[in-house]
């Protein structure tokens, strides 16, 4: 499995609103809302953020504007204001979508979610990167 990364990505639209009048669902004051548009020309997808410790979030899905790939494990760091730090892609030939993630304290992080293989079958697949996106691991093959 190959990765690649990319800084401050291809971010479509963005905008913040630090209006503090605002209040949740739960009726807490929001401290700031903001909206990040990012992707490429084909569909990408988030399915899991992370709160990352000491502030900004990260993104767990699938692109297929990026990476090796069908569809790619896609890692994107955000700010604590929503701009895209840096972003990461983990796949192969094969189709692999991330759908959760936990970050450690050492900001490494552990990405889960499925591969399709040869078999038409689909597979679970882990892999640890580094708090800087690097691969740690991953298994010799799917695990399923």
């Amino acid at each position: 499995m190959d990765s690649t990364a990319t800084t401050t990505g291809d971010v479509t639209s963005t905008g913040i609103d630090t209006d503090t009048d605002s209040t949740s669902t739960t009726g807490e004051p929001l401290c700031m809302t903001w909206e990040v548009v990012e992707g490429g020309a084909e569909a990408d997808y988030v399915n899991h953020v992370a709160r990352k410790m000491g502030g900004g979030f990260a993104l767990a899905g699938r692109t297929r504007s990026k990476g090796a790939g069908l569809d790619d494990f896609w890692w994107v760091h955000l700010s604590e204001a929503g701009e895209v730090l840096e972003e990461f892609t983990y796949g192969s030939a094969a189709a692999e979508i991330a759908n959760a993630a936990a970050i450690a304290p050492d900001q490494s992080a552990l990405l889960a979610g499925i591969i399709g293989t040869q078999q038409n079958s689909l597979d679970g697949l882990m892999i640890g990167v580094s708090s800087d996106g690097a691969k740690l691991w991953e298994p010799g093959s799917a695990i399923g």
